[in-house]
């Protein structure tokens, strides 16, 4: 089973291309060097096509706001906004993941309804995971034995600081937005 930091490795390896790294392993490698000719055939155009598309309407929208946002989000999360630029791979089948030290976050348009604002939000919650850390362990300390119970509740705050700082932003403007965390029903679940 691939979890955790094999995971990681195998994101890493991916991403700067190499099969012959030791995470990839002898059976993931050659299922992929048996899939991808097929993919680059037959899907690799229209995926990297509609990527790209929306990755350059994504970061339009952010770069109209990129100073507010990352203030924002540095005075809510009580902690600075990261130095160096964080890694955002945009892939067709992944939903959205973030890796940590250093932050690698992976977002799927494809498979949810990341569009519009929701796609930048959506980019500012997965670079955000690092930012909740101390958030995060703070709960888990005041929750003592019951975090089991509620040891996702940092991630409904997470949810809920980024979406609020967008909504705030966006309002201030005269653009009408619901945070994710509202539109998606996630409090429902």
């Amino acid at each position: 089973l691939l979890t955790g930091m094999g995971m990681e490795r195998i994101k890493t390896a991916l991403a700067a291309e190499d099969l012959a790294s030791p995470a990839i392993g002898p059976e993931l490698r050659a299922v992929l060097e048996r899939v991808a000719p097929i993919y680059r055939q037959r899907f690799w155009t229209a995926h990297d096509r509609s990527n790209r598309e929306w990755i350059e309407a994504t970061v339009g929208r952010l770069r109209t706001i990129e100073n507010e946002i990352v203030s924002a989000q540095a005075r809510m999360y009580g902690r600075p906004w990261f130095d160096a630029p964080v890694r955002v791979d945009i892939v067709w089948i992944g939903r959205a993941y973030t890796s940590l030290f250093p932050t690698h976050a992976t977002v799927s348009p494809a498979e949810g309804p990341l569009t519009g604002w929701t796609s930048v939000e959506m980019v500012l919650h997965e670079v955000s995971h690092e930012l909740i850390l101390p958030i995060q362990q703070e709960l888990a300390a005041a929750f003592g034995d019951r975090w089991k119970q509620h040891g996702v509740l940092w991630h409904v705050v997470q949810f809920y600081i980024t979406g609020f700082a967008l909504e705030r932003i966006l309002a201030a403007r005269g653009i009408e937005y619901r945070k994710y965390l509202d539109s998606e029903g996630l409090f429902d679940r």
